[in-house]
């Protein structure tokens, strides 16, 4: 290999590392974001309803037959 196409390869790797760190920088915001999203969902869920305080083993089950 020459001097130049050994500059053009170390180029084009530089530049795909370059973009694929800035790409893994906003997957990791864009994740960030929909953590803080969940937890605030979580947060305003609502409690348990009436009948599953007062009869906790109703509704707990689903029956699946294949």
């Amino acid at each position: 290999m020459s001097l130049g196409s050994l500059s053009i390869a170390y180029n084009n790797v530089t530049t795909a590392n370059s973009f694929s760190t800035a790409m893994l920088g906003k997957e990791l915001d864009n994740t960030e974001e929909m953590g803080k999203e969940l937890a605030k969902e979580i947060q305003q869920a609502p409690g348990p309803s009436l009948e599953s305080m007062v009869n906790p083993a109703i509704g707990g089950n689903i029956d699946l037959y294949i």
